[in-house]
């Protein structure tokens, strides 16, 4: 699927609905934390930092709340970054995620 980069550095997939961009909804740690509604109505939570300290008292504090939780390591620029995508793994509505 061809893809464009956007003027602020994200990809958007061309034949993409607009809704799979990522929404800002607040920074813990220096971890600033995304939301997106994926095309079958399900929200992920996202964020990445240089330090995987961070990134981990994230995701268990998201874990903790009943989300499934996935921390991975990737290379941006030969600069290593830890990355971390949650989903609501429980019943009913998600809580509201632990960001300020």
């Amino acid at each position: 699927m061809p893809a464009e980069v956007k003027s602020h550095g994200e990809v958007k997939l061309k034949d993409a609905p607009p809704r799979l961009e990522d929404t800002v909804i607040g920074e813990v740690e220096g971890v600033r934390i995304y939301s997106r509604k994926n095309p079958t109505g399900q929200h992920t939570i996202n964020g990445s930092h240089r330090d995987r300290g961070p990134i981990d008292r994230v995701a268990a504090r998201l874990h903790g709340l009943g989300y499934g939780v996935k921390v991975e390591k990737f290379v941006l620029d030969a600069v290593h970054h830890w990355d971390f995508e949650a989903v609501w793994a429980g019943e009913g509505e998600p809580p509201a995620p632990p960001v300020s």
